[in-house]
C-alpha cells in the first residue's frame, strides 16, 4: 500500500490503474516468388507479396539489400489490406549482381516488430555477342543452310541462346 498527501495533510484518493502488456509481434510472411532469378530486364520492375495478421492499414516496409556495404538499400512500402500486402514496380537496378535479400517488416502500436526474408539472385551482366559472317549476301541456297556463331559472357553453362533473324522490310 502507498499513500500520498499534500502539504496540508489531505490524502489523495486511491485509484485503480491497470496496464496491458503487449509483447506479441504481428505475424508476417514474405512469399517466395516462383522466379527468384532476376535478369537485367526484370530488375526495374520487381514485385513481392505476403501476408500479415496486423490490422488493415498497417504499413509494411520491404528492404532490398545486396552484399556490398557501399550500395544503398532499396526500400518499398506496402499496406496490410485484408491480411495481405504487396509491393510492385520496385527498381533494384542500383544493387550489385549476386544475392539480394528482401526483408519485409511490420510493427504493432506497442513497437513489436516481425520480419520475414527471401533471397533473390540479381544477374544483369549476361551478354551475347554474334560473330559477323564473312559473307553477308546470302544466296537462296545459302539461306537454307546458314551457320552463325558467337560468344556469351556471364551466362551459366547450358542456358539457351535465342537468335532472331529479321530484314529491313517492316511488313
Amino acid at each position: 500500500d502507498a499513500s500520498v498527501s499534500d502539504v496540508a495533510g489531505n490524502l489523495a484518493e486511491d485509484m485503480d490503474n491497470s496496464l496491458t502488456l503487449d509483447s506479441v509481434p504481428p505475424a508476417i510472411t514474405l512469399n517466395t516468388p516462383a522466379d527468384q532469378a532476376l535478369s537485367e530486364a526484370e530488375q526495374d520492375d520487381v514485385s513481392l507479396d505476403g501476408t500479415s495478421d496486423a490490422p488493415d492499414g498497417t504499413p509494411v516496409t520491404v528492404i532490398f539489400s545486396d552484399d556490398d556495404p557501399n550500395t544503398d538499400d532499396v526500400t518499398a512500402t506496402a499496406t496490410v489490406d485484408n491480411g495481405t500486402w504487396s509491393v510492385s514496380g520496385v527498381d533494384i537496378s542500383d544493387l550489385e549482381d549476386g544475392v539480394v535479400t528482401a526483408t519485409a517488416a511490420v510493427s504493432d502500436p506497442a513497437g513489436n516488430t516481425s520480419t520475414s526474408e527471401v533471397e533473390l539472385t540479381l544477374d544483369s551482366l549476361a551478354d551475347v555477342g554474334i560473330t559477323p559472317p564473312a559473307d553477308t549476301d546470302l544466296s537462296e541456297a545459302e539461306q537454307q543452310d546458314f551457320s552463325l556463331s558467337g560468344t556469351t559472357t556471364d551466362v551459366e553453362e547450358g542456358q539457351p541462346v535465342t537468335v532472331v533473324f529479321s530484314d529491313d522490310d517492316p511488313n
